[in-house]
């Protein structure tokens, strides 16, 4: 048997492995095991807290909308960068040949796209945000806050059926 069959042989168990591990683990402590979930509390990521305005009068989530509307275009171009660099840092983290510097370089370029991703949207939220007042703010706190205990209530009644197993 050739050297080439033997590494496809060795890679393809190796990711039976792991996704026997997987799936096994999510079958075992369920299907959201992030730890210290409700140390979190509500989302406070942007692109989350926009799915929030449905509990705003109309007045006030047209108004949240009118500021977002002129940035999507420019949102959905920086997510899809930071797609590309993590599709460019996989490939260069399961190249067939390892070059810890082109995957360092990838990796750099990612967290700098993810930063810029972010920034840019932090800002456009806050542009929203402000143009909301008081009231609004407080509404979306509420739904955020509503939202985040049916997720967590959720994850608890999972949890129970696992344990049920």
């Amino acid at each position: 048997m050739g050297n080439g069959i033997k590494i496809a042989l060795f890679i393809s168990l190796a990711l039976n492995v792991f996704a026997v591990g997987l799936i096994s683990g999510k079958k075992i402590y369920g299907a959201d095991t992030q730890p210290n979930i409700e140390a979190r509390g509500p989302s406070t990521d942007p692109m989350r807290m926009m799915r929030h305005t449905r509990a705003l009068p109309p007045e006030s989530r047209e108004a949240f909308r009118e500021i977002l509307r002129p940035n999507l275009a420019e949102l959905r171009e920086r997510r899809g960068v930071v797609r590309e660099r993590q599709r460019a840092y996989f490939e260069a983290l399961h190249a067939a040949e390892w070059d810890r510097d082109q995957v360092e370089v990838a990796q750099r370029e990612l967290e700098l796209a993810r930063a810029e991703f972010s920034a840019f949207a932090n800002e456009v939220f806050l542009d929203a945000m402000e143009q909301l007042g008081p009231e609004g703010r407080a509404l979306l706190r509420e739904e955020a806050q509503q939202r985040s205990e049916r997720r967590r209530e959720r994850r608890e009644r999972r949890r129970e059926r696992h344990s049920g197993d």
